[in-house]
Parts: structure tokens; C-alpha cells; sequence
């Protein structure tokens, strides 16, 4: 008989568990987040989702997964006959006869070893105590089992040359996999996905990891309470069969599976009810994309302040049951705060004020009344949202106005002015998650703007704005967090209401008329350790044409290149580009502070088009402008920030007024920008 190389089967083979159970959750560790790297701490002893706004929030989902182990046990063996290798001085018949309880039946793996111990403990009580027996290493099939004796000569056979403490398993000779119970993807996905393990002899563990190698692929796909197991059965012919269990939604309990405990007193139940099943399908596998969008849409509901949701079994196997926890946030809500961040001709230090009355009526809309004040201006601003449907649409309307007495040097003109914006708004979340984020948006605005100059109307401009574009945020592969936006307006000023006006229009700037910009933003933010991060920024606007100051693009500011006040750098055309690296000093009493320093770039065309003596000898259409600077700030509980920076300018201004002065009527080498800011 031909000698083979044979694998050890050992007296106490463990059983190998496969991942499933059956119950519904898997073992699921999955963390996304908007803005900041997240703690998936815990017992892990449910399914948990917690979800807040983004940014600076995170969606956490963590399960333990009830497992019901399915080993070598599950697995039976038809066996019709043993073949022996190594046996010539051993009765071939003898061994028949000890084997022969075992031949003609199905076998588990714990029967297979007892045949093969039997055989080892039948030659070492014969005259071979060191006699060992072992299974070919790839030949369980075809109900033929190969087993190899060694120690029964001193001539060695080929498996007493292997090196010795070679560690061997059992292997089963797999033609094929038969997946079973699956929905989510069909049989020539999964033969792809498992060609590397048909058609050869495998171990158990292969056969467990072939079986998880399935679960991963639909969970990646979105559905993490995906198992797949082995179920009990005969291996005939090859045939492995793996079992996949979809978690599907309980739909027996609650609205359609949802069971809504909390609310009702901020927001109707019925009112989060509506939102929060959109996120399941009763009977159908549970999607996590879809049961997350759910949660944070009512988490950005006015009048929510949380929204947990928890996975539980279901009343039938594989199934599960989804119930959220919904806390309520107080009826008002807002924020004060101060700051220099205002022109110096109408006053720097201003303070402003924001209250908001969350869902008056339990339906998930918003009042929002804002009010600012400085010694030369007095701004307000009236604002009603309300939601439209159950899939995030918002819409709203506002009312702002505006006045502004100019002082300072040329206070003895008596300039006034007076703005109102009157606008329609609407927003739709296109993604919602808590990695990725993007809101479609549409604004309406009209405008009505009028100067009065020693008490006689200087100009009247009326204003109408239609805006469409979007923006988001997102985590990208490094971790990174970025946040952009992209607008497109389309707009008509009209200079009708004072034609003395209209007419220099008509002779100069040509403003008058249709017209369309386009605007963009772009930042992101990393961290390098635990306490240094950075982050980088661009904007940028482009106009088809000479636009009204109102509509120009600004690049000084506290908000642009700090070095250069409110008003400095107006243009058709223009960029803005920072870089600013931070650094968190760690808890205090007092809050968080954090230093950081940054470096303020960018660039304006002040005029599409030029005219017959639209700038002075000597001055530039387009320049560029930068400065650098330090900054601190400190930050309590995310309900008080105090924020100071310092900012230096880089070479002079090209663009200076007849004076030589900015444009706020200074000549300062440095500014300095405060906020500080209270939520309620």
C-alpha cells in the first residue's frame, strides 16, 4: 500500500465555533462620526445609537452578538470504508474488526476521532505502544478515508520523515458552497466571493472563515446584523452549506418595528414617529444607512436634544426589534455674545443676542428672533422654519432690517442707510450620516437698500436673488474632516427709485440689471496628536459682471485676512486661502484653552469690467493682500468660548485710499479680534 503523508488527528480536537446564533444581532463594532474620533466604549451588551448634530458629534453602533456555536459536531460523515497505509506488520482484518462499529454510518467529527483512537489503542495494547495513527492530510471524501500508521517498524514510512511537532488538523474535501437564506446578494456573487475556498481540502477554521468571509461581504454592504453559519447537515458529494440570517426587522411591535419611547411633550409622537420609521422595513433586512439618516434627521428636529436607539431580539429568530429613546431639549434655546468684529465708522464693540422657541406647537418648527447693536447700528431678524414631510425637507421665511448712521471723520455728512432683506428658504439632507453630509439648498431673497445723505435720498436699490447650490461635511480616509459649499445666484438690481443714481449707473459701473456669481468654500481640519491639529481653507466667488457693493466678494476681516478691517478688499473676483495650526493645552478649571497661530492669504479684482476712470493713477484692479498672527481661546462645557486673536499685516496695502490709509481709515501694522460667546 503507498505510503502518504498523513495529518494528526488528536485525542481532544477542540470544537472550532462558527459566527451565528440565533438571534438577531450580530457582533458589531461599527463607530461613525462628523467630526471628531469616536469612543466606542461600553459593555457592548446592546446594539446602541446615539446620535447628536454634526459637527463635533458622533453616531456610535456596538452590539454583542448571542452566539450559537456550530463546530465539528454539526457536520456528518458518511463513511464506507477505511484504507489503511503502513500497516504491514499489523492483520489488515484485525483493524477491520476494530473499526467496524464506525463503517456504513454517518459519523461527527467526535465519532471520527473515537474510530481512530480505537485503531491507535488496539496496535499500542498489541505490541506497538508507540504506534500513532493519523488521517490523510486532504482525503475525507467520497466516503473513503485514508489512515496512515506509523511507529509499528523501525524502517521509517514518508510520515515518520516530517519534521517532528508538526502540528495537522482534519480536512474535508469541499467541491462547492451552498449559500442559503440570503436576499441581499445571489449565487454568482457568492461563488466569486468564495472560488479561493471551493475545490480544496479545508479545515474546519477555513471552513468558519469561508462562512465569515460571507457575513463581512453583506455587512459591507451595509446590513451589519448579517450572520452566517453552518447549519447541521450531511457533507455529501463536497457540498458545504452556509446559512445566512439577514436580521430583518421585527415589524410585529411598535409602528412598522419601531417602538418610540420618550417626546411628546416638545414634539408630537406621531411627529417623530413619521421620521423615525423611514429608517426601518418591517420583514426586510435591517439597513443601518437608512436606520441612522432616521435618527439624526430627528435629532435635527428643534425641540429634540437626543435620540438613542437600541437593538433588541425580535419574537422570531433572526430577527430583531428596534426601539428609540427620544430626549427632549427646552422650549427656548439661543445664545448672546460680543465682539469688535463692526466697522469702525458704525462702532466695533457690538453686542448680539439670539433667542429661539423650539417646536411652539409639537410639530418640529423653530422661531428664531436675532437682534444686534453698536453705537451707529441697529440690525434685527425674524425667522420661521418648518419642516415638511418626514424625510428632512425644511423650508422658511425671515424678515431682516438694518440701520446704519456713519460716524467718525465723516459724521458731519449725515449718512444714513437702511437695508431690508425679505427671503424664502428651503433645505433637503441629499446624505445624512454621521461621516458624510450634504444638504441641498435654495434661497429667495429681495433686497431693498437706500442711502440718505444730509437727509436727502442718496439711492434707492432694489435687489432680487435667487440662490441654488449645497454643502456638507465629511470624514475622509484620513480621518480628516472637511467641510465645503458650492452656491450659484442669479439676480436683477434695479436703480429705478432714484434716477439721478441710475444714470451714473448707467455711465460707470453699469451695475444695473441681471447678473450671476458663483461662490465656493473649503476647509479641512486634522489632527496630528491628541493636542496639535491644523487646518487649511479656501473661498472664492466669480461674477459675470460689475456687481453692487452688497453682492462683492471681501477679503479683510476677522473671518478673511485678519490683518485688514471689515470692509477691506471688495471685488467681482477673489480668494481667500488660511492655514492655522493649533494646540490644546489640556483641561483647566477654568475650560479647554487652546493657542494657535495662522496665515491669512488672497487676492480681488475689484471690477469685472473697467470704465473710463474707474480707478486713480496708480491704482490696481486686482491685488493681493496677507497676514499672519496668534490666537487663543477657551472653551467650557461647549456653552462659553472666549476667542482672542492678534493678526499682523504682510508688506503694505496696494490698494490704500487718497490718504494712504485701509479702508476703515486706519493705518495700523496689527488688529486685534475678540469674541465671546454664551449658549442657553
Amino acid at each position: 500500500m503507498n505510503r502518504k503523508a498523513a495529518l494528526r488527528l488528536c485525542r481532544s480536537t477542540p470544537c472550532q465555533s462558527i459566527v451565528l446564533a440565533a438571534l438577531c444581532v450580530p457582533t458589531v463594532a461599527v463607530v461613525v462620526h462628523a467630526a471628531v474620533p469616536p469612543d466606542d466604549g461600553g459593555d457592548g451588551s446592546q446594539l446602541l445609537m446615539e446620535s447628536r448634530t454634526p459637527p463635533a458629534r458622533k453616531t456610535v453602533i456596538r452590539a454583542a452578538m448571542p452566539k450559537q456555536e456550530s463546530s465539528m459536531t454539526s457536520l456528518k460523515l458518511s463513511i464506507k470504508e477505511f484504507r489503511f497505509d503502513g500497516v504491514s506488520q499489523v492483520s489488515a482484518d484485525a483493524i477491520e474488526e476494530v473499526l467496524a462499529p464506525w463503517k456504513e454510518r454517518e459519523l461527527r467529527f467526535p465519532e471520527f476521532e473515537l474510530a481512530v483512537h480505537a485503531v491507535a489503542n488496539y496496535l499500542r495494547q498489541h505490541g506497538h505502544p508507540d504506534a500513532e495513527v493519523k488521517l490523510s492530510r486532504a482525503l475525507v471524501g467520497g466516503g473513503t478515508v485514508m489512515v496512515a500508521i506509523q511507529g509499528l517498524s523501525s524502517d521509517p514510512t514518508a510520515l515518520a520523515m516530517r519534521p517532528a511537532g508538526e502540528e495537522t488538523v482534519p480536512r474535508i474535501e469541499v467541491k462547492e458552497f451552498k449559500v442559503s437564506g440570503a436576499t441581499l446578494a445571489g449565487k454568482e456573487e457568492f461563488d466569486v466571493l468564495l472560488s479561493e475556498s471551493a475545490g480544496k481540502a479545508l479545515t474546519m477554521k477555513e471552513i468558519e472563515q469561508a462562512a465569515e468571509r460571507v457575513a463581512n461581504h453583506l455587512r459591507g454592504k451595509g446590513y451589519p446584523l448579517v450572520q452566517a453559519f453552518l447549519p447541521p447537515q450531511r457533507i455529501e458529494g463536497g457540498v458545504i452549506e452556509i446559512a445566512v440570517q439577514e436580521g430583518v426587522v421585527d415589524g410585529s411591535v411598535g409602528n412598522s418595528g419601531m417602538v418610540v419611547a420618550g417626546g411628546g411633550e416638545r414634539v408630537k409622537r406621531e411627529v417623530i414617529e413619521e421620521v423615525l420609521v423611514k429608517g426601518v422595513k418591517p420583514g426586510e433586512p435591517l439597513r443601518i444607512a437608512d436606520l441612522e439618516r432616521a435618527v439624526l434627521l430627528a435629532n435635527d428636529m428643534p425641540g429634540i436634544q437626543s435620540v438613542k436607539t437600541t437593538l433588541s431580539p425580535g419574537t422570531e429568530p433572526g430577527s430583531t426589534q428596534v426601539e428609540a429613546k427620544v430626549e427632549e431639549s427646552a422650549l427656548v434655546s439661543g445664545n448672546v455674545w460680543a465682539d469688535n468684529y463692526g466697522s469702525r465708522y458704525t462702532g466695533r464693540e457690538r453686542a448680539n443676542a439670539q433667542l429661539n422657541l423650539n417646536s411652539p406647537s409639537g410639530h418640529g418648527e423653530q422661531i428664531s428672533i436675532n437682534a444686534a447693536a453698536s453705537t451707529g447700528m441697529e440690525s434685527g431678524k425674524v425667522a420661521v422654519q418648518v419642516p415638511i414631510g418626514s424625510d428632512g425637507l425644511k423650508v422658511g421665511a425671515s424678515y431682516a432690517q438694518m440701520k446704519l448712521d456713519i460716524g467718525e471723520e465723516v459724521a458731519p455728512l449725515n449718512l444714513s442707510s437702511n437695508t431690508t432683506v425679505a427671503s424664502l428658504y428651503a433645505s433637503y439632507p441629499l446624505e445624512r450620516s454621521s461621516t458624510r453630509n450634504t444638504w441641498l439648498t435654495a434661497n429667495a431673497d429681495a433686497k431693498h437698500v437706500s442711502n440718505d445723505l444730509s437727509g436727502a435720498r442718496n439711492n434707492d436699490r432694489k435687489l432680487q436673488l435667487l440662490t441654488v447650490g449645497g454643502n456638507g461635511n465629511l470624514i475622509d480616509p484620513l480621518d480628516g474632516q472637511i467641510a465645503w459649499s458650492a452656491n450659484v445666484a442669479g439676480g436683477a438690481l434695479d436703480l429705478s427709485g432714484k434716477p439721478a443714481y441710475q444714470a451714473l449707473d448707467a455711465s460707470s459701473a453699469q451695475t444695473e440689471g441681471d447678473f450671476a456669481k458663483l461662490n465656493w468654500n473649503l476647509q479641512r481640519t486634522a489632527k496630528v496628536t491628541d493636542e496639535l491639529s491644523w487646518q487649511v481653507s479656501g473661498s472664492g466667488m466669480f461674477a459675470s459682471k460689475n456687481l453692487d457693493s452688497s453682492e462683492k466678494f471681501q477679503l479683510g476681516g476677522p473671518t478673511g485676512i485678519r490683518a485688514y478691517p471689515i470692509g477691506e478688499g471688495l471685488g467681482d473676483f477673489g480668494w481667500l486661502g488660511s492655514a492655522e495650526v493649533r494646540y490644546a493645552l489640556g483641561k483647566t478649571p477654568a475650560g479647554e484653552p487652546q493657542i494657535f497661530s495662522f496665515y491669512d492669504v488672497g487676492q480681488i479684482k475689484q471690477y469685472h469690467t473697467l470704465w473710463t476712470n474707474a480707478l486713480t493713477a496708480g491704482q490696481p484692479n486686482s491685488y493681493q493682500l496677507s497676514g499672519w498672527g496668534v490666537g487663543a481661546s477657551l472653551t467650557n462645557n461647549d456653552h462659553e468660548n472666549l476667542r482672542i486673536m492678534w493678526a499682523q499685516k504682510i508688506g503694505n496695502n496696494p490698494n490704500p485710499t487718497s490718504s494712504g490709509s485701509d479702508s476703515d481709515g486706519t493705518n495700523k501694522s496689527g488688529r486685534i479680534w475678540i469674541v465671546g460667546n454664551i449658549l442657553f
